[in-house]
């Protein structure tokens, strides 16, 4: 919020003003900061004053070299507990203005003009003297004058006005550019989206293939048993209730119940994934540590103890479904 005021510093050179601004800024992460802020320009040199209330106060005063540019600097003390302690900033400034610095002349003109052509018409209702007549002379010519200047600022109004045309069209080219960048951002996230679709679709008919793989060798398995190797120990039971077809890797067969909860946690702490079943025409707890759909999966797990996972004794166990 800033309050502007024309003060009467060199007159005759330029404008000069003083304008006060008081101002309060947000930072994520940070207090918000209010500060104030007085600045004094003049056609020869501008100084301000400012104070925030986190960094401190501060002050700054620079020289106009020609018309055109100027050079200043600014200071500021850290006045806050964090900033005690601390050598103060400096601060460089320097501005070039490409248009014609205002001249008061010109609207002290403007505001005479009228008077001036109205008094040269009443004078010329009567006859005129040499020296009026003379007089006349020069209000024309400073009549000629003002009207040049005005010229002089309507054209330099019309080149404002072309540089904000400009501007417009600038503003309206960063936005379209800034529209195509969002719209391609946005493509973007649908193809990815509708890629992740397709994929979930794919690895679901996979999965579905695969499962539908391993039930056909699963039936095919269930039409022959298999014979068992030399020395490898091997059961084979048919329609037990409560138990899915396929080959077991068993660990262990328990009666009692506090043996079977003990070995279930001592695999678990070790970092494998026991599970059981129980037969209830024998009154045991088997516990295996695989299921298979073929006996040369059984036995490839079970040779390899579970890829060195375990290297106690495994046998397999099967379980048939026959109608």
């Amino acid at each position: 919020l800033g309050y502007h005021m024309p003060v009467n510093f060199f007159g005759r050179l330029g404008q000069s003003y003083l304008q006060h601004t008081i101002y309060v800024k947000s930072i994520p992460g940070f207090d918000n900061q209010v500060g104030i802020t007085s600045l004094l320009t003049t056609p020869r040199f501008w100084a301000q004053l400012g104070f925030n209330n986190y960094y401190g106060a501060s002050g700054g005063l620079g020289f106009r070299i020609s018309n055109n540019f100027s050079l200043g600097a600014l200071i500021e003390y850290g006045t806050q507990d964090d900033f005690q302690n601390r050598d103060p900033s400096f601060e460089l400034v320097t501005a070039f203005n490409f248009g014609p610095r205002w001249r008061p002349e010109i609207e002290e003109m403007d505001i005479q003009e009228e008077e001036m052509i109205t008094d040269i018409e009443e004078e010329e209702e009567s006859e005129p003297s040499d020296t009026e007549q003379k007089e006349i002379e020069e209000a024309r010519i400073k009549a000629d004058s003002i009207a040049e200047l005005e010229k002089l600022r309507r054209r330099l109004k019309e080149q404002d006005s072309i540089k904000t045309d400009q501007k417009l069209r600038e503003e309206r080219l960063a936005e379209q550019i800034e529209q195509k960048r969002r719209d391609s951002i946005a493509n973007s996230k649908r193809l990815e989206e509708q890629r992740k679709i397709i994929q979930r679709r794919q690895d679901s008919i996979k999965a579905l293939e695969e499962a539908r793989k391993a039930e056909e060798i699963a039936k095919t398995s269930q039409k022959q048993s298999p014979l068992p190797e030399k020395k490898e120990k091997y059961e084979e039971v048919v329609n037990e209730e409560g138990i899915a077809p396929g080959y077991y890797l068993i660990a262990n067969v328990f009666g009692t119940k506090r043996y079977f909860d003990a070995f279930m946690k001592k695999l678990s702490e070790r970092g494998l994934s026991p599970r059981s079943f129980y037969r209830a025409s024998r009154k045991y707890n088997y516990v295996y540590l695989g299921k298979y759909n073929t006996i040369e999966e059984a036995r490839q797990a079970r040779d390899s103890q579970l890829n060195g996972k375990y290297k106690d004794d495994l046998w397999i166990f099967r379980m048939v479904v026959r109608e």
